[in-house]
């Protein structure tokens, strides 16, 4: 459940450059909406050459069993696993489920299509001064040694996420005990995981 929220701010994140919204073609030299300050797709690593590809759970336990399985899911549009490793330039087995692939909008569209494929989206960077595009290294073919920092923007996401619903979970707790709110017994525990849950390390690293 946690790697879906994870997955569902990542889309947030990448949506604006979609292809069913906006295109470089069509979009092109655009104000910003809060600025008024014009930006390029390309600025935040958006070239539709470098596109995002969420896997489906349940994904295998470790990460170089992680890697194969998403090397394999690619090698559908490459023809070979070989071909697929070159073309694959981050994986992330922490946090969320996916990897970073160098193709075509066409094999995009086209690797939409694949088993266990749950979405392909122009990939953005997470950090725009080092051009990053977030996850974990894939280089030449081969997984590098696991390091926290390459999943630290959602550790960081996760601890402010808690801290502002520990801070809201305290406001309302003073404000029942005042009697400003009528306690509900019907309430639930509250499916957000987010209260209590954070980045935790889904495979085995």
């Amino acid at each position: 459940m946690a790697a879906q929220r994870v997955v569902g701010l990542l889309r947030s994140v990448r949506g604006f450059a979609s292809a069913s919204g906006y295109s470089r073609t069509t979009v092109g030299l655009s104000p910003d909406p809060v600025q008024g300050i014009p930006w390029r797709l390309e600025d935040f690593g958006t070239d539709y050459k470098h596109w995002f590809v969420s896997v489906k759970e349940p994904v295998p336990e470790t990460r170089e069993e992680m890697a194969a399985h998403c090397v394999k899911i690619l090698s559908a549009i490459t023809g070979s696993e070989d071909e697929a490793r070159k073309k694959m330039y981050m994986i992330s087995t922490r946090c969320y489920y996916a990897f970073g692939a160098l193709i075509s909008r066409e094999e995009a569209q086209e690797l939409k299509k694949v088993p266990h494929v749950d979405d392909v989206l122009p990939d953005s960077y997470v950090n725009r001064e080092t051009k990053d595009y977030g996850g974990e290294p894939f280089f030449d073919g081969q997984l590098v040694p696991y390091d926290p920092k390459y999943h630290k923007f959602f550790d960081d996401f996760w601890a402010a996420n808690r801290a502002e619903a520990e801070a809201r979970d305290k406001e309302e707790a003073e404000a029942r005990a005042r009697g400003d709110i009528e306690t509900d017994e019907e309430d639930d525990d509250d499916d957000d995981d987010s209260k209590s849950k954070e980045c935790k390390s889904f495979l085995s690293i």
